[in-house]
């Protein structure tokens, strides 16, 4: 561990900060936060376990914390690509291949979000977590906009098991083109998704009686 100059009074924030980035970028390398130790972020940013705990009650917290803001980037990169599309079928489209380009170009971090403990790390509240800090809330919203525009034939109170069943079936997609990219040739993992939108938006304007 090199030696860390202290930080001048008011500024544990900036502490704090290295210590989160540190942290994240531990993750994305290991892809656990099971393989990350307090020693490891400590020693990566140059200060000692208890200035640490000075900020985060304990590992636990501090990737709860590192999870949410990795959320945060994530929910941002598929706002950006859905703003401005009207048609909520498009949008929803456009959120899918969005997701996957994620994925994609980011795969340590979408491991670390989707396909590590990390994920777990806020036991109980994990629920809610995944409420405030993932782009869930906005595939619900989104789906309901299907479902009142009249693209899809569902009652309001389906609108989550529909939601939940888009996110299965876009997560699915994007993990094995991480883990096994060979298995989309000579498709390509966005002309699959294509197909398996279309598929389920298809199922959903004409369900069974």
């Amino acid at each position: 561990m090199t030696a860390r100059r202290r930080n001048p009074r008011g500024q544990g924030a900036a502490l704090r900060d290295e210590l989160l980035d540190a942290a994240e970028e531990l993750l994305r390398e290991r892809g656990d936060e099971g393989l990350v130790s307090i020693n490891d972020v400590v020693g990566a940013v140059g200060v000692t376990p208890p200035s640490l705990y000075a900020h985060f009650t304990d590992k636990a917290a501090l990737f709860v914390e590192v999870h949410a803001r990795l959320m945060a980037s994530f929910g941002e990169h598929l706002a950006a690509a859905t703003a401005g599309i009207v048609d909520p079928i498009d949008r929803l489209r456009a959120r899918g291949h969005a997701y996957l380009h994620f994925a994609g170009t980011h795969p340590d971090s979408y491991r670390a979000l989707f396909m590590s403990s990390a994920a777990a790390a806020a036991g109980d509240a994990l629920p809610e977590r995944i409420m405030t800090t993932t782009s869930y809330a906005d595939l619900l919203t989104n789906v309901d906009a299907c479902r009142v525009a009249g693209a899809i034939t569902i009652d309001a109170p389906d609108v989550d098991r529909v939601s939940r069943t888009i996110w299965a079936m876009v997560h699915g997609i994007a993990s094995m083109a991480i883990t096994m990219p060979e298995a989309w040739e000579p498709y390509g993992a966005d002309a699959i998704l294509d197909a398996a939108f279309d598929a389920l938006v298809t199922g959903y304007q004409h369900p069974s009686p």
